[in-house]
């Protein structure tokens, strides 16, 4: 019995162009803290399988290192390399508001039972 309707799928696609970041602050201002969060945490879950749980908390302590580092080094905070002096690092994110709460999240991740 033909009812003369066919039956098709179709695919919509929306495109939009986004500006490009012009330098690290600008990554840095438009992060977001929730998504890093889950991005690190399927990373952490996937090294702690692999690797042991163990390994899945330096991995996330050396990340929290790393983080902080560039950003005192882009916001010009502190300087690394051979020549550098003591410096007071902010550890807080304070010129960054998206980046604020990561410090705390990662703590909170540190001490859930999934690394524990």
């Amino acid at each position: 019995e033909s009812s003369g309707l066919i039956i098709s799928r179709r695919l919509r696609i929306h495109t939009i162009a986004l500006e490009v970041a012009t330098s690290a602050r600008h990554v840095y201002q438009s992060a977001q803290s929730d998504v890093i969060l889950s991005i690190l945490q399927h990373k952490i879950v996937r090294a702690s399988l692999d690797e042991g749980i163990a390994e899945g908390r330096l991995l996330l302590q050396d990340w929290l290192v790393i983080l902080t580092s560039h950003y005192n080094e882009h916001y010009g905070v502190a300087v690394f390399g051979p020549s550098a002096t003591s410096a007071h690092l902010d550890v807080t994110f304070s010129r960054c508001e998206a980046l604020q709460q990561l410090p705390r999240l990662v703590y909170a991740l540190l001490q859930s039972p999934l690394l524990s």
